[in-house]
């Protein structure tokens, strides 16, 4: 399953890669601080690496009877 980016990580990814903008005009552009922009970045490449492997099944919850549990001591 692939994880797709948001609009921001969209942008961030576009101008750092495709535009090769340094870090501090994409901040400049988006009006964003320098460190905002290298978040992003983080969590859109997460994304694409993660996109290809797939998601962990998730794991079944059930309801747990306290009172039984403590008289079965």
């Amino acid at each position: 399953m692939v994880r797709p980016l948001n609009q921001q990580e969209a942008i961030v990814v576009e101008k750092l890669y495709c535009q090769n903008k340094t870090v501090s005009q994409v901040a400049n552009e988006m009006y964003i601080t320098e460190s905002r922009v290298y978040q992003i970045k983080s969590r859109a490449l997460a994304k694409i690496k993660l996109g290809n492997k797939p998601l962990p099944k998730p794991i079944a919850i059930t309801k747990i009877n306290l009172a039984r549990l403590l008289n079965e001591r």
